[in-house]
């Protein structure tokens, strides 16, 4: 399916992107493997599995799922003019270069690359609050089925009710795991984000780059 295809592609070129120099070339870039997603993740996961433990009721109350679901919103707002203003500026940027030929090739490196690299990081933190809201929907809908302690529960004998005990349980705080995993490195993207652009603005007042 193509949604699935292009999904696929931006989570890749963020990764790698997310990875590279902004002058390095393009021999043997980084890959998109489940060992390097979890590897970058691992301390957002084990984390969020503390906090799923050991915060009891963590989305007891719908004012907080109703209050992260506005705030990805907003985030939307944000990210959607921010992309197509980048995205603008690098089709302008590269029919600059063309008309002009420009004999600065580094500094043209240097901003297509930066204008790649922060087109799809923003696109895929703009996948992570759309997944966000759809999972924090969930909670809001099926919010009684989500409320559990994990410490109330004791293992006393193997029946088919326990397993299913156990089954959802299971569900649940992996549910929750994949929600505080994904709030985490959509903040982690933004001052990503902001560290990117503080990095191509350097090369502005250095005179590498132009803005």
């Amino acid at each position: 399916m193509k949604i699935r295809k292009n999904i696929i592609l931006i989570l890749k070129e963020s990764f790698k992107w997310r990875n590279r120099n902004l002058l390095e070339k393009n021999n043997d870039p980084p890959q998109l493997t489940f060992k390097n997603i979890l590897k970058s993740n691992i301390y957002y996961i084990i984390f969020a599995i503390i906090i799923s433990l050991f915060v009891n009721n963590l989305f007891k109350d719908e004012k907080i799922s109703t209050f992260l679901i506005t705030l990805f919103s907003i985030l939307i707002c944000f990210i959607v003019p921010a992309l197509t203003l980048i995205f603008d500026k690098f089709l302008e940027r590269n029919i600059e270069n063309k008309e002009n030929r420009i004999s600065n090739k580094d500094e043209f490196t240097r901003t297509k690359n930066f204008s790649r690299k922060f087109i799809f990081i923003l696109l895929e933190s703009l996948l992570i609050c759309f997944t966000l809201i759809v999972l924090l929907l969930l909670i809001v809908m099926f919010n009684d089925f989500f409320i559990i302690d994990i410490m109330e529960y004791r293992f006393v004998t193997i029946s088919k009710y326990s397993i299913l005990i156990g089954v959802k349980n299971f569900f649940i705080i992996t549910f929750k795991i994949i929600i505080i995993t994904l709030v985490i490195r959509l903040f982690v993207f933004i001052f990503y984000l902001l560290g990117a652009l503080g990095e191509y603005m350097k090369g502005v007042l250095d005179g590498k780059t132009k803005l």
